[in-house]
């Protein structure tokens, strides 16, 4: 692949597919091929709130049910339909995609069935945590961000996460507490433009317990 190439490659079966770069050793991946595609959070879902899930599944696939795996095996916990989708199915809006709402009370992999197989597995952690929220202002001086908790949740821990492509991912730049209005406002300077996310951590600093959405520092 050359810088910005984009290729097309079709499986002939679902399965596990290997695949490595051949310049650089030790960069490797996976491609997971499965008959439905299984769609949901990619951040903890706080205990008592509605999980949304997506599933891409081939024309005519008829019923297709959610599975959840709590630690003793799965179990039907839902079915997937063609409703209009409601909050959290952002991103779900493939042609033909199907939908469902499941209730979060404990941590559980999820997977979705139909008479033709199955999808790839989706683990959902669910927390206590309270949920975090973020909104960016442009000030002289580079981005300020207001992180809010809700519920209030006073000295809470804070990172300040920032996208960097040279650091492969996500790198902590700015700490900070809640107040006991459960907030916490930082400057940022000098990353314009960059991804950026707010995650209440432990008392480690390190062990992340809920983070808000991703958002653009202001440049």
């Amino acid at each position: 692949f050359g810088p910005g190439e984009v290729r097309n490659h079709p499986f002939p079966a679902a399965g596990v597919y290997d695949y490595h770069c051949t310049i650089h050793t030790g960069m490797v991946g996976q491609v997971g091929v499965y008959p439905l595609v299984l769609e949901g959070p990619a951040t903890r879902i706080r205990r008592g709130k509605t999980i949304a899930l997506g599933v891409r599944a081939p024309d005519g696939a008829g019923e297709v049910t959610i599975e959840a795996d709590y630690g003793s095996g799965f179990v039907p916990v839902a079915a997937a339909t063609p409703v209009v989708p409601g909050p959290g199915h952002q991103g779900h809006d493939a042609p033909g995609e199907l939908h469902a709402g499941v209730v979060a009370t404990d941590t559980a992999t999820y997977r979705a069935v139909f008479s033709g197989g199955t999808s790839n597995e989706l683990r959902v952690e669910v927390t206590d945590a309270p949920d975090l929220s973020a909104r960016v202002r442009r000030s002289r001086r580079g981005s300020v961000v207001t992180v809010s908790a809700n519920p209030v949740t006073p000295g809470g821990r804070i990172l300040l996460e920032v996208n960097l492509r040279e650091r492969f991912g996500w790198w902590p730049v700015k700490r900070a507490r809640l107040d006991k209005r459960g907030q916490a406002s930082v400057l940022v300077r000098g990353y314009g433009g960059a991804q950026a996310r707010a995650v209440l951590v432990g008392p480690d600093w390190a062990s992340p317990l809920s983070e808000t959405r991703a958002f653009r520092l202001r440049g």
